[in-house]
């Protein structure tokens, strides 16, 4: 578990790193540069839930039983929180404006909207971690720039944007924990599109 631990905290880091960057620069680039997080993620080896929520399992002897995919979900959650509220004394206009542009995107989605903007999300990432596992970047290089322009919801990434959002001074909404939830769910789901069809 200390292992877990460790490596879901770094790999939200990493995530929230990418989606500051992503703030800061926006449009088609600052998207293409998000894929730095997870390009981390994958080449450290570090537990992502939308990385592992494709292999999950109820088998208790599989590496990433439910219970544990839990516990990636809320030490990516900590390490997202902790970039947060760090880059939040440092967050200038631009990155706030963008931002805000972020969180009234969840504010105005409705519930059905939410669930499939993160089902898509979590198909386009576990494909990117599945094509990286098979010796090729090209799916997080083309796969991150994808979900981000498409406006997909991406769980880690927003536990961090709602986070900086909090720190810096945002009320906090009940619509968003409810959206929060639904990616959450959304991505599970998505990432698990492809077991449902082939196994490879």
């Amino acid at each position: 578990m200390q292992k877990v631990f460790k490596s879901s905290i770094l790999a939200g880091i990493f995530i929230a790193v990418a989606g500051y960057i992503y703030l800061t620069v926006s449009g088609i680039v600052g998207a293409c540069m998000f894929a730095f997080g997870l390009l981390g993620v994958c080449y450290i080896g570090l537990h992502l839930y939308t990385g592992k929520a494709g292999s999950v399992s109820l088998n208790k002897s599989d590496d990433i039983y439910y219970p544990v995919l839990g516990w990636i979900l809320l030490f990516n959650v900590v390490g997202t929180t902790i970039v947060a509220l760090m880059l939040s004394v440092v967050a200038g206009d631009g990155v706030i404006s963008n931002l805000q542009s972020i969180i009234n995107n969840r504010l105005n989605a409705t519930a059905l909207e939410a669930i499939i903007k993160a089902i898509f999300c979590g198909f386009i990432m576990e494909m990117a971690v599945f094509m990286y596992k098979k010796n090729t970047p090209l799916g997080i290089l083309f796969g991150v720039p994808l979900f981000i322009l498409c406006g997909f919801y991406h769980s880690i990434a927003d536990s961090f944007y709602y986070a900086l959002y909090l720190f810096h001074g945002g009320k906090f909404e009940t619509a968003l924990l409810v959206t929060y939830l639904l990616s959450i769910f959304g991505n599970l789901l998505g990432c698990n599109v492809r077991r449902l069809f082939v196994k490879a």
